[in-house]
């Protein structure tokens, strides 16, 4: 008797783990991670505008520069990563390159008038809330690789979380702000984020497919819905979560940025080669 495998038997692929075939028909996990993705990687975006709100601290502009810059490209990148391996069939580059379009513009204005103290809290609340989403996903999550991925963008968001606060608390000092004017701030970012950053992100994903994606397709309001409901299901929130949260707790008042028209299905079209965009 031969030893040897029978020929269909050498031929057929290694099937991929379970907690794999899983997470790819995961819609939700799909659309929470290209979010991010393309977020984190439109992030740098922000450092000039920072650094002229702090233009009189060398060592905030040092820190964004040489600290925050890095770790948000990094979070993007590590997410673009995960997601082309295992979407092959998702175009994440013409994706960011929509997104870094409309959001480019956007960055500049939306500092303007902001006082140090403003920004410095709009900074915590930004780091606190990125920590809760990676935190609620990674409890989410079915695959171990993904899991660990999302924890330690967690704990990058925690050590940013620190520097704000101690930033905020430095800048209470020369440009306090009233409890009132703290609240606004932090639900207007956090509104802000939602109907912004979010939406845009979001608007750019249903478009970027060479295939029908192995998952039903998702409206931007089903999508707000579902992440504010596995916050709350995953990560029993307080207060303060409750606060930075806010919006997602409550559905967008218009449709929101429904999904564009997919691409047709290119049966004979070459896959598409990985090109990183050096606008991030």
């Amino acid at each position: 008797m031969s030893s040897h495998l029978p020929t269909g038997a050498q031929r057929s692929p290694a099937r991929p783990p379970l907690h794999k075939v899983v997470t790819r028909h995961n819609g939700l996990l799909f659309h929470g991670i290209a979010v991010a993705s393309l977020i984190e990687c439109g992030a740098p975006l922000h450092v000039d505008a920072l650094a002229g709100v702090f233009a009189v601290d060398p060592e905030v502009r040092h820190w964004l520069d040489q600290e925050w810059r890095p770790m948000k490209a990094g979070h993007g990148q590590q997410l673009r990563a995960y997601l082309e391996n295992l979407w092959r069939e998702f175009d994440w580059t013409s994706a960011y390159d929509g997104f870094h379009h409309v959001y480019r513009p956007r960055v500049m204005p939306a500092y303007a008038g902001r006082s140090p103290s403003e920004v410095a809290l709009s900074l915590c609340a930004t780091a606190a809330q990125a920590a809760a989403f990676y935190r609620s996903l990674a409890s989410y999550a079915d695959d171990p690789e993904l899991r660990q991925l999302l924890r330690e963008m967690d704990v990058d968001e925690g050590r940013c979380f620190d520097y704000s606060r101690t930033l905020f608390e430095r800048c209470q000092c020369a440009h306090p702000l009233r409890a009132l004017q703290a609240y606004r701030t932090i639900v207007r970012g956090a509104t802000r984020a939602r109907d912004g950053a979010v939406r845009l992100a979001f608007s750019q994903l249903a478009a970027q497919w060479y295939e029908n994606p192995p998952f039903p397709e998702l409206q931007y309001r089903d999508f707000i819905r579902r992440m504010g409901e596995l916050l709350c299901r995953l990560r029993a929130p307080g207060p303060a979560e409750r606060l930075l949260f806010r919006p997602w707790f409550k559905i967008p008042a218009t449709p929101g940025a429904h999904a564009v028209q997919r691409r047709p299905s290119e049966a004979s079209r070459a896959w598409p080669r990985s090109r990183f965009s050096t606008a991030a």
